[in-house]
């Protein structure tokens, strides 16, 4: 996916290990600083003002780390960053190109991510986003038990109102910070 950056990706590593923890908890999240989405891929509209949205997965996981000594989780936390960007370039991933990966799923929408060329593609139709991320990220667990929190949409408050304000919305944190302190009782 990094292939048209100008920068290497980047895999950071993040430890939280209170004394006596029984449990231990992984989180991994999405750090596109920006998703062009290739230039055929999304439509030209305001949807690419958005594309900073890609990163609020890792952004998630880094404030809910600084948050886990304050709120004395319980649990052994290791976050883990992917952080990138996606331009295209030259070098970048063109539509057809063929990834290898291993993992067999018979899930219902499994359909809507096949391809004609490769195993599976990371694009499904128009519908089920969520649904079909999760689908494509199953073909990497290897059995581990896991969960696909899509929360992009989530992350960034449009219009203030009631109690949320115009901007971050803060949302994946605190859940994930929630998470992680009831993991472990």
């Amino acid at each position: 996916m990094n292939g048209g950056s100008a920068e290497p990706p980047r895999t950071i590593k993040l430890s939280y290990r209170p004394d006596g923890a029984a449990r231990h908890l992984g989180l991994v999240g999405k750090g596109i600083m920006y998703d062009s989405g290739g230039i055929s891929l999304k439509p030209a509209d305001p949807i690419h003002a958005m594309m900073k949205n890609d990163m609020s997965g890792a952004g998630a996981i880094l404030a809910a780390m600084c948050a886990l000594r304050d709120l004395e989780c319980p649990t052994a936390v290791t976050g883990w960053l992917m952080c990138t960007d996606n331009m295209p370039s030259g070098t970048a991933l063109k539509m057809g190109d063929v990834l290898t990966v291993r993992g067999p799923l018979e899930h219902s929408n499994r359909a809507d991510i096949h391809s004609p060329l490769a195993d599976i593609r990371n694009l499904g139709g128009a519908n089920g986003g969520a649904i079909h991320a999760a689908l494509f990220l199953y073909e990497f667990v290897d059995g581990v038990p896991w969960a696909h929190l899509d929360i992009a949409g989530v992350a960034d408050v449009e219009k203030p109102g009631g109690w949320r304000t115009r901007g971050c919305s803060g949302f994946g944190a605190r859940l994930l910070a929630d998470f992680a302190v009831g993991f472990g009782s």
